[in-house]
Parts: C-alpha cells; structure tokens; sequence
C-alpha cells in the first residue's frame, strides 16, 4: 500500500519505531477508514510530537466540508499541550486564568464567564527577557450547546479555561503545536457539523441531594454522559472509538470529588 511503503521493515518514525503490523493496527483501530494520505498525515503529525501512534495521545478526526470533501484534524488532552511547550526548554509557566463577568446564559442554571484569558510565560532566548503572550476564549464561542454540553454547565470555569490555555500555548509555540487542537475546543466544531444548533441548551435534572429512582423513561447522568460521549467520539460509520472514548473520560474524570460520581 503506498501511504505505507516506507513502514514495511520496522524504522524510526521521528525517536519511535513502528513495525507493518503496528501500521495495520493503526488503521484497523485507530484511524479507520483513512486514505492512504490521512494515514501520511496522522503519522507526520505523531511524528514531530514524537508520539507513537498507538499512544492514543493524538486522534485523527474526520469532517466533511459543505461540498462533502473529507478534512482530517487532530486532537488531544490540555496535557499534551502542556508538555509539548515545555518541550521547547522556553515555557516558563503561566497566570491563572482571568475570567470575565459571570452572566446568565440561556437556561443554564448558574452563572458562566463571559470569558476566559490565559497567559503563557515564554523565555526569549535573543534577548534573555520572559515574553507574556495572552489568548482570550469567550463563552458563546466555545459552549457546545446541550448535547455535548455537560460538562461544561458542571465546570464552566474550567472548561473555558482549558479552551483559553490552549490558544495561549499555540500562540506562544506555533512551531510545536499548530494545527492540533483540544477536546474542549473542537466540541462545538463537532456538533455543527453534525448538523445540531449550537444552543441547544435544554438542561439535564439536577441531581438531588438524595438518591432516588430514576422515574421510568428518564435517563441517569451516568446514561447521558455516556450518550455525549459516545456520540463525540463517533466515526463516520456509526461506530464508537473506545480508544478516545477511554482517553476522553479520563481527561474529565477530575469532575469526581468527594466521593461522588457525577
């Protein structure tokens, strides 16, 4: 197959090996139904993070544009951001996140920032000074809608920040990290090419402060989070990769705290 010529003897893919039958796992698992040229391009891209296909670090994401051509991106957890930046030997930390004025949005239930901005620390090597370059995500660009929204209406703060951190490390590290993007900041991306309004904001039932049944015909949060997730994590068959599916629980299971599950 010619997108894979170059992978029939196993040789360095950037500092990582990869053999012909870790190639045929890649398209039969991670990457299925690629091209022979987005099968090229997703192993560029891992090559020059220097991360292994199969780490389930990067993933491959196919949309179709209005005229139905097929474009691939690629995206990832905040923590791949973080560790690419400093990669680079100039991340010098960062501010806490500064948020806007909390409004009312829809039929949230509680306030949400108007805005979120991070600020990323880098050192500059020709004039030995700390560079501060900033990015701001603003909540109506970014909020899903109700269906890939949970989380988001859970932590709001945290969820924008993430969006705002991550522009922030591609401004201040283009060379590393353009062209890849964050869970968060590509969920509102998903929804509408799948054809749903962006607010959509039916919220799910509070839960109470003692558990109870669920009333027959409605669904736990446990059945809704599983429902979100499945349907971001989705190819276009229909079918659910399980890989990101696993990646992506466990980039928001900080949402567990004291015990409860949400």
């Amino acid at each position: 197959m010619e997108a894979v010529a170059e992978y029939k003897t196993p040789t360095p893919l950037g500092t990582i090996n990869i053999t012909p039958e870790q190639v045929d796992l890649v398209k039969s698992v991670v990457f299925k139904g690629a091209t022979d040229e987005e099968l090229k391009l997703f192993f560029f891209e891992c090559r020059r993070r220097g991360v292994h296909p199969l780490d389930r670090l990067i993933h491959p994401v196919v949309r179709k544009d209005k005229d139905g051509a097929r474009r691939v991106s690629f995206q990832t957890s905040i923590d791949l951001f973080r560790s690419e930046a400093e990669g680079t030997g100039e991340y010098r930390g960062q501010k806490d996140v500064e948020y806007g004025p909390m409004t009312e949005w829809d039929k949230i239930d509680k306030k949400v920032p108007e805005y979120a901005k991070a600020t990323i620390k880098r050192f500059d090597e020709h004039t030995g000074d700390i560079i501060e370059i900033s990015a701001t995500a603003y909540w109506e660009e970014y909020y899903p809608g109700e269906q890939l929204g949970f989380q988001w209406r859970k932590m709001p703060r945290l969820m924008l920040g993430k969006c705002a951190e991550a522009l922030a490390l591609r401004k201040a590290f283009p060379r590393k990290l353009a062209g890849l993007y964050t869970f968060e900041e590509m969920q509102l991306t998903d929804i509408i090419s799948q054809g749903k309004g962006k607010n959509s904001t039916t919220e799910p039932k509070r839960k109470s402060e003692q558990k109870e049944p669920t009333p027959e015909g409605e669904k736990s949060v446990k059945e809704k989070l599983h429902e979100e997730l499945s349907l971001y994590c989705q190819f276009e068959d229909g079918t659910v990769d399980m890989n990101m599916y696993a990646s992506v629980l466990k980039e928001i299971s900080h949402f567990e705290r004291d015990g409860k599950e949400y």
